[in-house]
């Protein structure tokens, strides 16, 4: 039997983008301090950006906190932030939040010149990487 799946332009993208991250053998690894100082850098350009904890592992924008991996690739976003149910009770206008927050952050890394990309997933699993 064989199943009908359907896929909006938006999703086919996101899916792309993944895989074409996924693959990437040129990703560059960041040690935290590394994530720090650009973390500093994009709060200059927005107070959206709180100043990293030195002894915490995350890094906060907008109410979005982004832990750090330890292999160093990328920042993920907290599951807890993930799910539309956290930013409304209405779960679509929580979906319409995250993504105002998704353009935003999106906008302000193609505008920040520091070669970082967002790769939004599934349910909302961000990664922001260093090209």
């Amino acid at each position: 039997m064989k199943k009908i799946i359907r896929l909006t332009e938006r999703d086919l993208t996101r899916i792309v983008k993944r895989t074409i991250m996924e693959m990437s053998e040129n990703s560059k690894k960041l040690s935290k301090n590394e994530w720090e100082n650009i973390w500093l850098k994009l709060r200059r350009q927005t107070k959206s950006f709180e100043i990293p904890e030195e002894s915490e592992d995350y890094y906060t924008y907008g109410s979005l906190d982004f832990y750090y991996k330890e292999d160093g690739e990328y920042l993920e976003l907290d599951e807890m932030f993930r799910d539309p149910k956290y930013w409304n009770d209405d779960r679509e206008k929580g979906i319409v939040t995250l993504e105002k927050k998704v353009e935003n952050l999106e906008k302000i890394f193609s505008e920040s010149g520091l070669g970082l990309k967002l790769d939004v997933g599934p349910k909302f699993r961000m990664r922001i990487y260093k090209d």
